[in-house]
Protein backbone atom coordinates (compact mmCIF):
# COMPACT_ATOMS: atom_id res chain seq x y z
CA UNK A 1 0.00 0.00 0.00
CA UNK A 2 1.48 3.06 -0.85
CA UNK A 3 1.60 6.74 0.52
CA UNK A 4 -1.31 8.22 2.08
CA UNK A 5 -2.53 11.77 0.59
CA UNK A 6 -4.25 14.02 3.70
CA UNK A 7 -7.60 13.56 2.27
CA UNK A 8 -6.94 9.32 2.50
CA UNK A 9 -5.45 9.39 5.93
CA UNK A 10 -8.62 11.61 6.90
CA UNK A 11 -11.05 9.09 5.74
CA UNK A 12 -9.16 6.35 6.91
CA UNK A 13 -8.88 8.24 10.55
CA UNK A 14 -12.46 8.40 10.58
CA UNK A 15 -13.27 4.87 9.62
CA UNK A 16 -10.76 3.77 12.66
CA UNK A 17 -13.09 6.25 14.76
CA UNK A 18 -16.17 4.71 13.20
CA UNK A 19 -14.74 0.84 13.87
CA UNK A 20 -13.89 1.46 17.66
CA UNK A 21 -17.29 2.70 18.08
CA UNK A 22 -19.03 -0.06 16.36
CA UNK A 23 -16.68 -2.28 18.42
CA UNK A 24 -17.57 -0.67 21.68
CA UNK A 25 -21.34 -0.89 20.80
CA UNK A 26 -21.20 -4.29 19.71
CA UNK A 27 -19.53 -5.49 22.85
CA UNK A 28 -21.75 -3.81 25.09
CA UNK A 29 -24.77 -5.70 23.29
CA UNK A 30 -23.30 -9.09 23.27
CA UNK A 31 -22.75 -8.39 27.18
CA UNK A 32 -26.37 -7.89 27.42
CA UNK A 33 -27.77 -10.44 25.05
CA UNK A 34 -25.40 -13.41 25.97
CA UNK A 35 -23.17 -13.42 23.89
CA UNK A 36 -20.62 -12.24 26.56
CA UNK A 37 -19.25 -14.94 28.39
CA UNK A 38 -15.70 -17.09 27.53
CA UNK A 39 -16.33 -15.11 24.29
CA UNK A 40 -14.77 -11.40 24.92
CA UNK A 41 -11.20 -12.10 23.33
CA UNK A 42 -13.23 -13.22 19.81
CA UNK A 43 -15.78 -10.89 20.02
CA UNK A 44 -13.10 -7.74 20.36
CA UNK A 45 -10.56 -9.14 18.79
CA UNK A 46 -11.72 -7.78 15.14
CA UNK A 47 -12.72 -4.26 16.08
CA UNK A 48 -9.14 -4.09 18.02
CA UNK A 49 -7.43 -5.04 14.95
CA UNK A 50 -8.74 -3.19 12.74
CA UNK A 51 -8.25 -0.12 14.96
CA UNK A 52 -4.60 -0.49 15.38
CA UNK A 53 -4.36 -1.22 11.46
CA UNK A 54 -6.36 1.95 10.83
CA UNK A 55 -4.16 3.96 13.26
CA UNK A 56 -0.48 2.46 11.95
CA UNK A 57 -2.45 3.84 8.19
CA UNK A 58 -3.54 6.96 9.14
CA UNK A 59 -0.16 8.33 10.72
CA UNK A 60 2.16 6.34 8.42
CA UNK A 61 5.36 8.35 10.79
CA UNK A 62 4.52 6.03 13.78
CA UNK A 63 7.56 3.99 12.25
CA UNK A 64 10.40 3.99 10.12
CA UNK A 65 9.94 4.17 6.45
CA UNK A 66 7.20 1.80 5.38
CA UNK A 67 6.80 0.01 8.29
CA UNK A 68 3.79 1.50 9.62
CA UNK A 69 2.05 0.69 6.21
CA UNK A 70 3.01 -3.11 6.69
CA UNK A 71 1.93 -3.13 9.99
CA UNK A 72 -1.21 -1.58 9.10
CA UNK A 73 -1.83 -3.71 6.75
CA UNK A 74 -1.18 -7.29 8.50
CA UNK A 75 -3.68 -6.08 11.47
CA UNK A 76 -6.22 -4.86 8.48
CA UNK A 77 -6.09 -8.52 7.04
CA UNK A 78 -6.01 -10.10 10.62
CA UNK A 79 -9.03 -8.35 11.82
CA UNK A 80 -11.05 -10.06 8.85
CA UNK A 81 -9.21 -13.56 9.79
CA UNK A 82 -10.73 -12.40 13.45
CA UNK A 83 -14.00 -11.69 12.34
CA UNK A 84 -13.88 -14.86 11.09
CA UNK A 85 -12.98 -16.64 14.68
CA UNK A 86 -15.73 -14.78 16.05
CA UNK A 87 -18.55 -15.63 13.60
CA UNK A 88 -17.20 -19.22 14.40
CA UNK A 89 -17.84 -18.80 18.30
CA UNK A 90 -21.42 -16.86 17.78
CA UNK A 91 -22.02 -19.90 15.61
CA UNK A 92 -21.06 -22.63 18.17
CA UNK A 93 -18.20 -23.81 16.47
CA UNK A 94 -14.80 -23.98 18.03
CA UNK A 95 -11.88 -21.13 16.70
CA UNK A 96 -9.53 -21.22 14.66
CA UNK A 97 -6.70 -18.81 15.69
CA UNK A 98 -3.66 -20.28 13.61
CA UNK A 99 -5.82 -20.28 10.48
CA UNK A 100 -6.15 -16.63 10.22
CA UNK A 101 -3.14 -16.06 12.04
CA UNK A 102 -0.61 -17.66 9.93
CA UNK A 103 -1.88 -16.82 6.44
CA UNK A 104 -1.97 -12.87 7.92
CA UNK A 105 1.57 -13.31 9.17
CA UNK A 106 2.55 -15.04 5.37
CA UNK A 107 1.11 -11.76 3.59
CA UNK A 108 3.50 -9.70 6.42
CA UNK A 109 6.89 -11.89 5.45
CA UNK A 110 6.23 -11.04 1.60
CA UNK A 111 5.72 -7.23 2.96
CA UNK A 112 9.47 -7.01 3.87
CA UNK A 113 10.63 -7.06 0.31
CA UNK A 114 7.42 -4.92 -1.07
CA UNK A 115 9.42 -1.39 -1.60
CA UNK A 116 6.29 0.13 -2.94
CA UNK A 117 6.28 -1.18 -6.55
CA UNK A 118 7.19 -3.87 -8.63
CA UNK A 119 6.37 -7.31 -9.04
CA UNK A 120 6.99 -8.12 -5.07
CA UNK A 121 4.55 -5.31 -4.78
CA UNK A 122 1.94 -6.76 -7.28
CA UNK A 123 1.97 -10.33 -5.67
CA UNK A 124 1.80 -8.64 -2.19
CA UNK A 125 -1.82 -6.81 -3.39
CA UNK A 126 -3.02 -10.36 -4.58
CA UNK A 127 -2.38 -12.19 -2.05
CA UNK A 128 -3.54 -9.18 0.59
CA UNK A 129 -7.08 -9.44 -1.85
CA UNK A 130 -6.70 -13.55 -2.00
CA UNK A 131 -6.85 -13.42 1.69
CA UNK A 132 -9.59 -10.79 2.44
CA UNK A 133 -12.12 -12.69 -0.10
CA UNK A 134 -11.06 -16.55 1.80
CA UNK A 135 -11.40 -14.97 5.23
CA UNK A 136 -14.73 -14.01 4.24
CA UNK A 137 -15.61 -17.05 2.39
CA UNK A 138 -14.40 -19.51 5.13
CA UNK A 139 -16.56 -17.31 7.19
CA UNK A 140 -19.72 -17.98 5.02
CA UNK A 141 -18.91 -21.51 4.33
CA UNK A 142 -18.76 -22.29 8.30
CA UNK A 143 -22.08 -19.88 8.61
CA UNK A 144 -23.68 -22.21 5.84
CA UNK A 145 -23.57 -25.33 7.42
CA UNK A 146 -25.05 -24.20 10.46
CA UNK A 147 -28.13 -22.88 8.40
CA UNK A 148 -30.38 -25.79 9.20
CA UNK A 149 -29.85 -25.73 12.97
CA UNK A 150 -29.89 -21.76 13.75
CA UNK A 151 -32.76 -19.08 12.92
CA UNK A 152 -33.58 -16.74 10.18
CA UNK A 153 -30.96 -14.49 10.89
CA UNK A 154 -27.88 -16.95 10.11
CA UNK A 155 -28.64 -17.19 6.11
CA UNK A 156 -28.76 -13.51 6.10
CA UNK A 157 -25.72 -13.43 7.93
CA UNK A 158 -24.57 -16.08 4.80
CA UNK A 159 -25.67 -13.96 2.44
CA UNK A 160 -23.51 -10.60 3.69
CA UNK A 161 -20.25 -12.86 3.74
CA UNK A 162 -20.89 -14.60 0.44
CA UNK A 163 -21.43 -11.62 -1.23
CA UNK A 164 -18.40 -9.65 0.39
CA UNK A 165 -16.28 -12.66 -0.58
CA UNK A 166 -17.12 -12.13 -4.42
CA UNK A 167 -16.65 -8.87 -4.15
CA UNK A 168 -12.74 -8.99 -2.82
CA UNK A 169 -12.71 -12.03 -5.72
CA UNK A 170 -13.85 -10.35 -8.76
CA UNK A 171 -11.21 -7.45 -8.48
CA UNK A 172 -8.50 -10.27 -8.65
CA UNK A 173 -8.80 -10.10 -12.79
CA UNK A 174 -8.22 -6.28 -12.18
CA UNK A 175 -5.91 -5.79 -9.61
CA UNK A 176 -3.31 -4.53 -11.14
CA UNK A 177 -4.79 -1.22 -12.62
CA UNK A 178 -6.55 -0.43 -9.41
CA UNK A 179 -5.27 1.99 -6.80
CA UNK A 180 -4.39 1.21 -3.33
CA UNK A 181 -6.26 -0.13 -1.23
CA UNK A 182 -8.05 -1.92 -3.69
CA UNK A 183 -4.93 -2.98 -5.47
CA UNK A 184 -1.14 -2.51 -5.76
CA UNK A 185 -1.15 1.27 -7.37
CA UNK A 186 -1.05 4.64 -5.84
CA UNK A 187 -3.44 5.22 -3.34
CA UNK A 188 -6.75 6.96 -4.96
CA UNK A 189 -9.00 8.52 -2.44
CA UNK A 190 -11.86 7.01 -4.44
CA UNK A 191 -10.76 3.96 -3.83
CA UNK A 192 -10.23 4.74 -0.28
CA UNK A 193 -13.82 5.58 0.12
CA UNK A 194 -15.08 2.73 -1.89
CA UNK A 195 -12.65 -0.09 0.37
CA UNK A 196 -14.19 1.62 3.60
CA UNK A 197 -17.41 1.67 2.56
CA UNK A 198 -17.43 -1.87 1.88
CA UNK A 199 -15.57 -2.84 5.00
CA UNK A 200 -17.98 -0.57 7.05
CA UNK A 201 -21.41 -1.77 5.41
CA UNK A 202 -20.04 -5.29 6.19
CA UNK A 203 -18.97 -4.78 9.64
CA UNK A 204 -22.47 -3.49 10.56
CA UNK A 205 -24.23 -5.91 9.02
CA UNK A 206 -22.17 -8.60 10.72
CA UNK A 207 -22.84 -6.95 13.78
CA UNK A 208 -25.58 -6.16 13.37
CA UNK A 209 -26.85 -10.31 12.73
CA UNK A 210 -24.39 -11.16 15.22
CA UNK A 211 -26.37 -9.32 17.77
CA UNK A 212 -29.57 -10.14 16.72
CA UNK A 213 -28.58 -14.30 16.40
CA UNK A 214 -29.10 -14.15 20.36
CA UNK A 215 -32.20 -12.80 20.33
CA UNK A 216 -33.49 -15.74 17.45
CA UNK A 217 -32.25 -18.10 19.02
CA UNK A 218 -34.14 -17.30 21.91
CA UNK A 219 -37.27 -16.77 20.06
CA UNK A 220 -36.40 -20.24 18.33
CA UNK A 221 -36.28 -21.72 21.54
CA UNK A 222 -38.95 -20.51 23.20
CA UNK A 223 -41.75 -21.53 20.43
CA UNK A 224 -39.88 -24.67 20.04
CA UNK A 225 -40.62 -25.27 24.09
CA UNK A 226 -44.52 -23.97 23.35
CA UNK A 227 -44.69 -26.98 21.16
CA UNK A 228 -42.84 -29.54 23.44
CA UNK A 229 -44.74 -31.79 26.26
CA UNK A 230 -42.30 -30.89 29.27
CA UNK A 231 -42.75 -34.13 31.03
CA UNK A 232 -42.01 -36.43 28.03
CA UNK A 233 -40.01 -33.98 25.53
CA UNK A 234 -42.39 -35.11 22.52
CA UNK A 235 -45.00 -32.60 20.83
CA UNK A 236 -48.27 -31.30 22.50
CA UNK A 237 -51.36 -31.14 21.56
CA UNK A 238 -50.66 -27.27 20.59
CA UNK A 239 -48.04 -28.77 17.95
CA UNK A 240 -50.40 -31.52 16.86
CA UNK A 241 -53.11 -28.79 16.21
CA UNK A 242 -50.41 -26.85 14.16
CA UNK A 243 -49.63 -29.70 12.30
CA UNK A 244 -53.04 -30.74 11.34
CA UNK A 245 -53.59 -27.13 9.98
CA UNK A 246 -50.57 -27.16 8.20
CA UNK A 247 -51.69 -30.38 5.92
CA UNK A 248 -52.73 -30.60 2.44
CA UNK A 249 -54.63 -32.71 0.26
CA UNK A 250 -51.77 -35.40 -0.69
CA UNK A 251 -52.42 -38.70 -1.86
CA UNK A 252 -50.55 -40.37 0.90
CA UNK A 253 -51.32 -43.13 2.96
CA UNK A 254 -51.30 -42.12 6.66
CA UNK A 255 -52.18 -43.76 10.03
CA UNK A 256 -53.28 -42.62 13.68
CA UNK A 257 -52.71 -44.28 16.52
CA UNK A 258 -54.95 -43.44 19.31
CA UNK A 259 -53.17 -44.42 22.85
CA UNK A 260 -54.14 -44.13 25.90
CA UNK A 261 -52.70 -46.05 29.27
CA UNK A 262 -55.28 -48.60 31.26
CA UNK A 263 -56.79 -47.49 34.45
CA UNK A 264 -54.04 -44.66 34.83
CA UNK A 265 -55.61 -42.88 37.57
CA UNK A 266 -55.92 -45.69 39.80
CA UNK A 267 -51.94 -46.26 39.20
CA UNK A 268 -51.95 -42.55 40.08
CA UNK A 269 -53.81 -42.56 43.35
CA UNK A 270 -52.44 -45.99 44.74
CA UNK A 271 -48.70 -45.19 43.86
CA UNK A 272 -48.09 -41.93 43.43
CA UNK A 273 -47.73 -38.97 40.84
CA UNK A 274 -43.81 -39.54 40.83
CA UNK A 275 -44.35 -43.03 39.65
CA UNK A 276 -47.29 -41.77 37.42
CA UNK A 277 -45.08 -39.17 35.88
CA UNK A 278 -42.28 -42.10 35.38
CA UNK A 279 -44.83 -44.46 33.45
CA UNK A 280 -45.98 -41.39 30.87
CA UNK A 281 -42.41 -40.63 30.15
CA UNK A 282 -41.82 -44.73 30.03
CA UNK A 283 -44.67 -45.08 27.22
CA UNK A 284 -43.40 -42.17 25.54
CA UNK A 285 -39.61 -43.79 25.52
CA UNK A 286 -41.25 -46.64 23.86
CA UNK A 287 -42.92 -44.37 21.27
CA UNK A 288 -40.05 -43.20 20.14
CA UNK A 289 -38.51 -46.27 19.73
CA UNK A 290 -40.38 -47.74 17.13
CA UNK A 291 -41.08 -44.73 14.58
CA UNK A 292 -39.00 -43.47 12.34
CA UNK A 293 -38.87 -41.11 9.36
CA UNK A 294 -42.03 -38.75 8.98
CA UNK A 295 -43.54 -40.12 11.99
CA UNK A 296 -44.78 -38.10 14.93
CA UNK A 297 -45.98 -38.83 18.84
CA UNK A 298 -47.86 -36.15 20.66
CA UNK A 299 -48.94 -36.17 23.87
CA UNK A 300 -52.64 -34.35 23.64
CA UNK A 301 -53.47 -35.29 27.60
CA UNK A 302 -52.54 -36.80 30.52
CA UNK A 303 -52.01 -40.16 29.80
CA UNK A 304 -53.12 -40.14 26.10
CA UNK A 305 -51.21 -39.59 22.83
CA UNK A 306 -51.37 -39.84 19.34
CA UNK A 307 -49.08 -41.36 16.65
CA UNK A 308 -49.18 -40.31 13.38
CA UNK A 309 -47.47 -42.63 10.58
CA UNK A 310 -46.45 -41.39 6.99
CA UNK A 311 -46.82 -43.81 5.10
CA UNK A 312 -48.13 -46.64 6.58
CA UNK A 313 -50.28 -49.30 5.20
CA UNK A 314 -52.40 -51.64 7.17
CA UNK A 315 -49.26 -54.04 7.95
CA UNK A 316 -46.78 -51.07 9.02
CA UNK A 317 -49.66 -49.80 11.51
CA UNK A 318 -50.53 -53.23 13.11
CA UNK A 319 -46.68 -54.44 13.66
CA UNK A 320 -45.84 -50.57 15.57
CA UNK A 321 -49.02 -50.63 16.99
CA UNK A 322 -48.61 -54.31 18.79
CA UNK A 323 -45.13 -53.86 19.51
CA UNK A 324 -45.66 -50.89 21.39
CA UNK A 325 -48.27 -52.48 23.50
CA UNK A 326 -46.54 -55.39 24.06
CA UNK A 327 -43.59 -53.52 25.17
CA UNK A 328 -45.50 -51.27 27.63
CA UNK A 329 -46.84 -54.07 28.79
CA UNK A 330 -43.59 -56.06 29.54
CA UNK A 331 -41.95 -52.71 30.70
CA UNK A 332 -44.47 -51.56 33.11
CA UNK A 333 -45.37 -54.63 34.81
CA UNK A 334 -42.68 -53.90 37.67
CA UNK A 335 -41.16 -50.64 38.49
CA UNK A 336 -38.69 -50.47 41.71
CA UNK A 337 -39.86 -53.74 42.46
CA UNK A 338 -43.21 -53.22 42.76
CA UNK A 339 -46.12 -55.17 40.62
CA UNK A 340 -47.65 -52.32 38.61
CA UNK A 341 -49.27 -53.98 35.68
CA UNK A 342 -49.68 -50.96 33.50
CA UNK A 343 -50.81 -51.58 29.87
CA UNK A 344 -51.97 -49.26 27.28
CA UNK A 345 -54.81 -49.44 24.43
CA UNK A 346 -54.59 -48.53 20.70
CA UNK A 347 -57.03 -47.12 18.36
CA UNK A 348 -55.97 -47.99 14.80
CA UNK A 349 -57.57 -45.42 11.72
CA UNK A 350 -56.07 -44.78 8.12
CA UNK A 351 -56.96 -43.08 5.11
CA UNK A 352 -55.33 -42.11 1.72
CA UNK A 353 -55.08 -38.24 2.49
CA UNK A 354 -53.93 -35.90 4.62
CA UNK A 355 -55.85 -32.92 4.72
CA UNK A 356 -57.46 -31.29 7.71
CA UNK A 357 -60.42 -32.62 6.94
CA UNK A 358 -59.41 -36.19 6.47
CA UNK A 359 -57.03 -35.88 9.79
CA UNK A 360 -59.84 -34.73 11.90
CA UNK A 361 -62.17 -37.52 10.66
CA UNK A 362 -59.24 -40.00 11.10
CA UNK A 363 -58.52 -38.84 15.23
CA UNK A 364 -62.34 -39.22 15.59
CA UNK A 365 -62.11 -42.40 13.85
CA UNK A 366 -58.97 -43.73 15.89
CA UNK A 367 -60.95 -42.31 19.26
CA UNK A 368 -63.66 -44.64 18.41
CA UNK A 369 -61.43 -47.79 17.82
CA UNK A 370 -59.56 -47.03 21.07
CA UNK A 371 -63.07 -46.77 23.19
CA UNK A 372 -63.60 -50.22 21.47
CA UNK A 373 -60.61 -51.60 22.68
CA UNK A 374 -60.86 -50.42 25.81
CA UNK A 375 -64.55 -51.54 26.37
CA UNK A 376 -63.39 -55.05 24.82
CA UNK A 377 -61.24 -55.45 27.62
CA UNK A 378 -57.48 -53.00 27.39
CA UNK A 379 -54.51 -54.11 26.35
CA UNK A 380 -55.24 -54.59 23.14
CA UNK A 381 -55.61 -53.20 19.55
CA UNK A 382 -58.70 -52.12 17.93
CA UNK A 383 -59.53 -50.99 14.14
CA UNK A 384 -61.73 -47.90 13.26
Amino acid sequence: MGPQTPQAAMVIGYSTTIVFLIGLCFLWAARNHGLWRRQAFWLAGPFICAGIGGAFLTVPAILPGLWSLRIGSFFLIFAYGMGWQAIRVCTKQPPELLSALLPSAGSLALSIFDHATGLVHVAGSYMDVTLLSYFNARAAYDVNRRRNDEPSAISALFWVLALSAAFMAIRIPVLPWLPAPLGPRPTALWSVIVFNMQAMGEVLLVTFFLIVLPRDRALAQSQLLALRDPLTGVSNRRAFDEWTARQRNETSEIAVLAIDLDRFKAINDCHGHALGDRIIRLAAAIVLRHIHGHDAVYRIGGEEFVVILTPANELRAHLIAESIRADFAREAAVMDGIAIGATLSVGIARAESTSPTAVNGLMEDADTALYTAKHAGRNRIAYA
